[in-house]
């Protein structure tokens, strides 16, 4: 399996990093009562992001990386907390802002496969 390119960094801003737990559960409402909540999967794909920092030359890596593997074909990706390795897909396209001379912000969204 191809693996996110080294020439990238591998960690989000601080404060723009995010990551929620995967939904397995479904609700049913019942005519009278409470609901009831079952299991509705034993694993599903949850979403994991935040905004890196990089200059041109790796938007221009990143970008081919991502035209590559659009949202087809998964890729190995370290966590940048727990720094294991997860097998990971772009939810969304890679958005980059600019932030400085060869600098630029860039929005990145994955979701991780179980």
């Amino acid at each position: 399996m191809t693996s996110w390119p080294e020439t990238l960094p591998t960690s989000f801003l601080a404060d723009s990093f995010y990551e929620e737990a995967p939904d397995l559960d479904i609700e049913t409402q019942m005519d009278a009562g409470p609901p009831k909540v079952r299991r509705r999967f034993t694993a599903a794909d949850y979403p994991l992001g935040g905004e890196m920092v990089v200059s041109d030359a790796q938007w221009v890596v990143l970008w081919t990386f991502y035209l590559d593997y659009t949202r087809a074909l998964p890729f190995d990706f370290v966590h940048p907390l727990s720094e294991e390795t997860l097998k990971v897909k772009f939810a969304k396209s890679p958005r980059r802002q600019y932030r400085a001379p060869d600098r630029y912000t860039v929005n990145i969204d994955f979701k991780v496969q179980p």
